[in-house]
């Protein structure tokens, strides 16, 4: 597969890697990033670990994705205007084979998600009555995934620990694990992590639908779902596609992971409309703490220009705020934990 390096992200590590052999060579310091489990090692990225067929699936030259990229290439869809995933982002920063990595999908060590963090999110969850649903869902280390050893030789990532993380949420404020929820639509759904991890957790979600206006992420998506056995009950579908898929899933649920925040208002307005015309009922919105200022929501323009409130667009489709958290309650783990964030549940009316 080819994949463009971006110079500016190798810089970065590069000059990381430069202040760690500086600031290494106190033996004090050196003592003190050893426990907060920062090396050399941290930055560099091995070889995906994959399973048999992937190699020569995942690939630029796949037919699947030639056609999608076509599709998309070729349409005018409101949905697919991006302004933070322009095309040179996919390019530099999405692989297709380590697409669990830190990459574009969810930043990992970039985002100074060091070993000590993730061991204190895993403990504030299990913690917090989330350890057995933390060894149900597992993980494996495939796709290029970083992990961190837990208890049991339990190994933890992002991808399991935020995926904890908001099935806590979902089942505190409707009640997910119950099974009140059977059907939901996942909104910028990446590679499929939550979809994957929701119906492990919740036998009776029947319909998962993952939409995506990036063809790269709906061909991930596509492979991953089937990979994971998930097939009968998810499905990555193209916005071209959605109205079907709505008309027979009818999702109670809609859940936007980050996803919202990266668009253009004008089309965050196209989504709220539809979502409406939908009758979906809950929304949930994660958001970066940078994207939440007090009461207003935040959203990515084109250009660098500056983001704009989109609050109001929720309002006008009727959707009220049921619920908002912090990722996590304990502000400390709040400040400290796995990339903080902030929930928010809206309820049509």
């Amino acid at each position: 597969m080819s994949q463009h390096h971006d110079p500016l992200l190798d810089m970065k590590r590069q000059i990381c890697e430069d202040i760690w052999q500086s600031l290494s060579r106190s033996r004090r310091i050196a003592s003190l990033l050893d426990r907060v489990g920062l090396d050399p090692n941290f930055w560099n990225s091995a070889p995906p670990c994959l399973p048999a067929g992937a190699q020569a699936y995942l690939v630029d030259s796949n037919p699947r994705l030639l056609e999608l990229r076509e599709l998309y290439r070729t349409s005018s869809h409101p949905a697919a205007r991006h302004s933070q995933w322009t095309t040179a982002v996919i390019a530099s920063d999405l692989p297709l084979q380590a697409f669990r990595g830190d990459c574009a999908f969810i930043w990992q060590r970039r985002d100074w998600n060091l070993p000590i963090v993730h061991l204190l999110t895993a403990y504030y969850l299990e913690a917090a009555g989330a350890g057995p649903l933390m060894r149900s869902l597992g993980e494996d280390n495939l796709f290029g995934i970083y992990t961190v050893p837990y208890r049991e030789s339990l190994p933890v990532s992002r991808d399991l620990l935020d995926s904890v993380s908001e099935i806590r949420f979902l089942d505190k404020w409707l009640g997910l694990l119950n099974g009140t929820l059977t059907s939901v639509l996942d909104i910028g759904a990446g590679y499929g992590r939550l979809a994957h991890r929701i119906l492990q957790a919740v036998p009776k979600v029947r319909s998962y639908i993952c939409a995506d206006a990036i063809p790269e992420s709906t061909f991930i998506c596509e492979y991953y779902l089937r990979f994971r056995g998930m097939g009968e009950r998810a499905h990555a579908v193209t916005v071209f596609d959605l109205d079907t898929a709505l008309n027979e899933s009818k999702p109670q649920l809609a859940i936007s992971v980050h996803s919202l925040g990266e668009c253009r208002r004008d089309v965050i307005r196209w989504w709220m409309g539809f979502l409406k015309q939908h009758s979906v009922k809950y929304l949930l919105l994660v958001l970066n703490p940078c994207g939440v200022r007090g009461e207003t929501l935040v959203s990515t323009e084109s250009n660098g220009m500056p983001g704009l409130p989109f609050q109001f667009d929720l309002r006008e489709a009727g959707y009220l705020m049921l619920a908002r958290e912090p990722k996590y309650l304990d502000s400390a783990v709040q400040q400290f934990g796995v990339s903080p964030a902030e929930f928010l549940l809206y309820e049509r009316c």
